[in-house]
């Protein structure tokens, strides 16, 4: 009689190799981790919340209901946080409007 072929489950480890696990051991290290709380259990899967989106000087001036001039100037000098991608100017609302409510308490 032919034994049963073992299934193998490939793992990319953190150190860029692979490893090759048996399927009962992959699923035993799941079940331990969460035990854990190293991971989500089942049916507590969450799903990956939506980048974002990063507004130029003139949308986030009517965020804010200031000028685009002035949210261009308080980016150059330090006051918002910002990116530059090649010329451009962007912003993300979060993070802008966190940098405004620190400064308010610092005032």
């Amino acid at each position: 009689m032919r034994a049963a072929a073992e299934a193998l489950v490939l793992v990319a480890l953190p150190d860029g190799t692979c490893g090759a696990f048996a399927m009962a051991d992959v699923v035993a290290a799941r079940a331990r981790a969460v035990s854990m709380g190293f991971g989500p259990g089942q049916g507590t899967e969450r799903k990956a919340e939506a980048p974002e989106r990063l507004l130029n000087s003139r949308e986030l001036a009517e965020l804010i209901g200031i000028g685009d001039t002035l949210v261009e100037q308080m980016a150059r000098d330090g006051r918002l946080p910002h990116l530059r991608i090649g010329k451009a100017l962007r912003f993300e609302p979060g993070a802008v409007l966190a940098a405004l409510r620190k400064a308010q308490h610092e005032v």
